[in-house]
């Protein structure tokens, strides 16, 4: 396999393993190969420069780094969501490995990692790859073998892998296009949860629930989904359906019907946002 063409960034704060890192993708004809031994430098990196292939420390300057990957998962870091990305493990802690699955990663090693176990993943992960699976809090491989019984199977995407896709000017016109797939895709999801979530307080305020839980999540989607819109007036939708939810969570009196009609109503035009 021939990586010479591959932009490949290192975030390890070991020196010791950035350089057994360095040196086994080096002898590997690895040519283009930024280090980076600080998160800052990392994210920096990724933010001008991206990267066809991350190799990234569970945990850098105390900081858990799953958010570097949600963040080049999501489109908001970097120039392109579909790099492939290594995780290095120094604990198989359970919580610390569902946070590296949940934030998009393509694979984990755990430390200390064989100069020959490292290649041999890279090359496996140069070749057909996973398809993507889009939710509302989850951008990246599908991870399960078989879907939940009794659960719809999220859509899957295929997209390109840039660790086998830079061999011509292809490459790029693939990616824009599955990017676009992928975005729309988080779209729908996030408006179909704007949705879900709505009737779910309508619910709980006839059952005399809680309704908090719910609004502070309405918060979360639907800043989330203002930042994946273009269109001014549907930005100014969005906004409005929180400002009501928003008005409702610090109010100290109960839902009054017309409140929450007036919530149902805002949310009930998002629902149609164009995906």
């Amino acid at each position: 396999m021939d990586f010479f063409t591959v932009r490949t960034v290192i975030g390890e704060p070991d020196p010791a393993v950035r350089e057994c890192v360095c040196s086994a993708l080096l002898n590997a004809e690895f040519a283009h190969i930024i280090a980076c031994p600080s998160l800052l430098k990392l994210h920096q990196t990724i933010r001008r420069e991206g990267a066809d292939l991350l190799i990234l420390n569970a945990s850098m300057d105390g900081e858990d780094t799953s958010f570097i990957t949600t963040g080049i998962r999501s489109g908001k870091l970097g120039r392109d969501p579909f790099t492939i990305i290594i995780v290095l493990m120094a604990t198989t802690d359970t919580a610390r490995a569902r946070s590296i699955a949940d934030s998009g990663a393509d694979d984990a090693l755990l430390l200390p990692v064989a100069s020959d176990v490292l290649i041999k993943k890279v090359t496996d992960l140069s070749g057909p790859r996973k398809p993507f699976v889009v939710t509302c809090d989850y951008i990246g491989p599908e991870r399960r073998a078989t879907p939940r019984p009794n659960r719809t199977s999220a859509m899957q995407i295929e997209v390109p892998n840039p660790l086998a896709g830079r061999r011509g000017d292809g490459y790029a016109a693939v990616r824009d296009a599955s990017r676009e797939r992928v975005f729309m895709e988080r779209t729908a999801r996030l408006a179909a949860q704007i949705g879900w979530l709505i009737d779910a307080i309508g619910e709980a305020v006839i059952k005399d629930e809680p309704i908090v839980p719910f609004l502070f999540r309405l918060d979360q989607v639907g800043k989330e989904l203002a930042e994946c819109m273009a269109a001014p007036e549907w930005i100014e939708r969005i906004r409005r359906l929180l400002a009501l939810a928003r008005a409702i969570r610090i109010s100290q009196t109960a839902v009054s019907p017309n409140a929450l009609a007036e919530l149902t109503a805002a949310a009930g035009v998002i629902r149609g946002v164009p995906s």
